[in-house]
């Protein structure tokens, strides 16, 4: 996460234990160091003492969450944008920073996930002005079963599925989250509920243009 800058050994020691370091923690990280340092040495990965604290000394396009924010800031002057946040999005492969606990980490996780579900979007934004629906239901489905609670994945998919042509799945996915919502005694939002009655109504702007 800090490629290039150095990290204090006080900060590492909260990152690994949090508000629960262990006694002689200095010592204990200092061993997982010598660790790491043997670990990353076929990479040609060095990892430095500076003063106060550790710095790996990498370039930070060698590091896929880096590489994967520079391919997202820059996609809107890309040849094909739509390319390039494919090309970010195909770096993730899995959970970010799996099998680390603790608060940091589960904080770290979090942000990631949310950059990853922004760039998502974007590139969904991008096929649906472009005219291609089906290039966003075919990613969205599973995106939407992993966050059904996610009304801004589920709006996009609604709109992508009214353009390829199934209208009544498109409502279904709005069925689906009012039904979860009205278990908990509230409602969608209304930017989703709108979305379903212009479905509804077969509203002629929604299938050659923005909502």
């Amino acid at each position: 996460m800090d490629a290039g800058a150095v990290v204090p050994a006080a900060g590492l020691i909260d990152r690994v234990w949090g508000n629960d370091p262990p006694d002689g923690a200095l010592n204990v990280l200092y061993s997982y160091v010598c660790r790491l340092r043997r670990a990353l040495g076929p990479a040609g990965v060095p990892l430095l003492r500076r003063s106060g604290g550790y710095l790996l000394d990498v370039d930070r396009d060698r590091v896929d969450v880096h590489r994967f924010r520079r391919l997202a800031a820059t996609a809107d002057a890309a040849p094909d944008p739509a390319a390039a946040l494919d090309a970010a999005l195909a770096l993730w492969g899995g959970t970010a920073l799996s099998g680390l606990a603790g608060p940091w980490a589960g904080s770290v996780r979090a942000t990631l996930d949310d950059e990853r579900v922004a760039v998502l979007m974007a590139r969904n934004e991008v096929h649906l002005a472009a005219g291609r629906p089906a290039e966003v239901v075919r990613v969205l489905r599973d995106a939407v079963a992993a966050r059904p609670d996610d009304e801004r994945l589920v709006e996009q998919l609604m709109l992508a599925l009214y353009r390829c042509g199934l209208p009544a799945e498109a409502r279904r996915q709005y069925r689906a989250v009012a039904d979860r919502a009205a278990a908990e005694g509230a409602a969608p939002g209304r930017r989703l509920r709108d979305l379903h009655e212009r479905i509804r109504r077969a509203d002629p702007v929604l299938a050659v243009g923005q909502p």
